[in-house]
């Protein structure tokens, strides 16, 4: 971890909640180090590296005592100085300049009311280009600076420490129960959409595939599902979690964000169901509830989505004949019978017209429209060939619909 973020983190614990001086500028101009300080700065910068002691702890009490206004001269220092004494020094006073320039800088945003300038805040511009510049969006920014989570958002930018930021906080929620018997809190709203929007800055991190529940842990919980149904920052939160929802590539996150937004009607769910299709990687079963997912929320257009899947013969999921049929008689339902049926149920065409067997008689929505709920018979081992014939089938069925229309 680099010093000068080390000292942005360190700062940032430090005044989780600051209090906003009564007389802040709202202008960040304000906070513009005045020329004869930070030349003043610099020649202290210099004297560190005197041979007097005295003249050294002189220049480091007066380094001090400047505070923020010689934060450029000391970052200077500690990126261009060849001195041992004068890198010490600098590192010494590093954190006590960023703590104070991360307070006149949080206090000059939240004296800014009226949302008249523009304010570099770590994290601030990530923020703002996800859910753009309304009252609400920076009541809830301002939320999220003056919570516990302002040391992941200073980590925006930074990658590696990022990751590291969001795998501690996250750590920090992780449900457990000590010798006491107490455990730890439920993250709320906020501190879920600050992990999202630090995750959505840092594609990578993804939960592993030995803890799926990671994925459903934080946006499964009851305040977040408020706050994306009729919380007051509903618009900023569904934009939060729309934009973490693209940036994600893991088939855990992917399938309780496409149920959470079924829940919740939210358009989102498309979104995570077609790139459910494109990860290979994870459970065929979520791939299968996302085709079937596709055909019953999307349009008659959406169809083009499917075929591309005619010819996956990924293994879906393998289950037993219905009906007692036969004994122990598994079958295997292939990503591309799950295709067919679902552009056969868009097209409003009867899946058993190109060679699939429905599993239950129920015309129930929620049957019907199940990734599990049509096969392939291949008793007498015939499954590719009936599977051939019926994709020619419906690509026959589909030409003539054309030609038709």
């Amino acid at each position: 971890m680099s010093r000068l973020l080390l000292s942005w983190l360190l700062a940032a614990s430090a005044i989780a909640s600051p209090g906003m001086a009564a007389d802040a500028d709202p202008d960040p101009k304000s906070l513009a180090v005045p020329a004869e300080l930070d030349t003043k700065s610099r020649e202290l910068i210099r004297q560190l590296a005197k041979a007097s002691y005295s003249d050294r702890e002189q220049a480091h009490r007066e380094l001090r005592n400047l505070g923020r206004m010689a934060l450029p001269a000391i970052e200077d220092a500690l990126a261009n100085s060849s001195s041992a004494e004068v890198q010490l020094r600098c590192e010494m006073l590093l954190a006590r300049a960023v703590g104070e320039d991360v307070k006149a800088r949080v206090e000059c945003f939240l004296a800014d009311a009226k949302a008249v300038h523009e304010h570099k805040l770590p994290g601030a511009k990530e923020y703002f280009a996800v859910v753009g510049k309304s009252e609400s969006s920076r009541n809830l920014f301002r939320e999220l600076i003056l919570s516990a989570n302002q040391p992941m958002l200073f980590a925006i930018g930074k990658p590696e420490d990022l990751a590291k930021a969001i795998a501690a906080r996250r750590a920090q929620f992780r449900p457990y129960v000590g010798d006491d018997g107490s455990g730890q809190s439920a993250p709320n709203a906020t501190d879920i959409a600050a992990i999202l929007l630090a995750e959505s800055c840092a594609p990578d991190v993804a939960p592993s595939p030995r803890n799926a529940s990671l994925a459903s842990q934080f946006i499964n919980q009851p305040a977040f599902r408020t706050a994306l149904d009729s919380g007051q920052h509903k618009d900023v939160y569904v934009s939060l979690f729309t934009r973490w929802i693209e940036t994600r590539e893991d088939t855990y996150s992917l399938y309780y964000a496409m149920n959470l937004s079924t829940t919740l009607k939210l358009t989102t769910g498309m979104k995570c169901a077609k790139k459910l299709l494109e990860v290979k990687a994870g459970p065929g079963t979520y791939r299968g509830m996302a085709m079937a997912f596709i055909a019953k929320n999307g349009d008659a257009g959406d169809v083009k989505i499917l075929e591309p899947y005619l010819t996956d013969k990924a293994v879906i999921i393998t289950t037993f004949l219905p009906g007692g049929q036969g004994v122990n008689k598994r079958i295997g339902i292939q990503a591309r019978d799950v295709a067919l049926a679902m552009c056969a149920l868009m097209q409003k065409q009867d899946p058993a017209d190109f060679g699939l067997t429905a599993r239950s008689k129920s015309n129930v929505e929620s049957i019907k429209f199940s990734y599990s709920q049509y096969y392939i018979d291949d008793t007498d081992g015939d499954g590719d060939k009936k599977r051939d014939e019926g994709i020619k089938k419906y690509e026959e069925w589909k030409a003539a619909d054309k030609k038709k229309n």
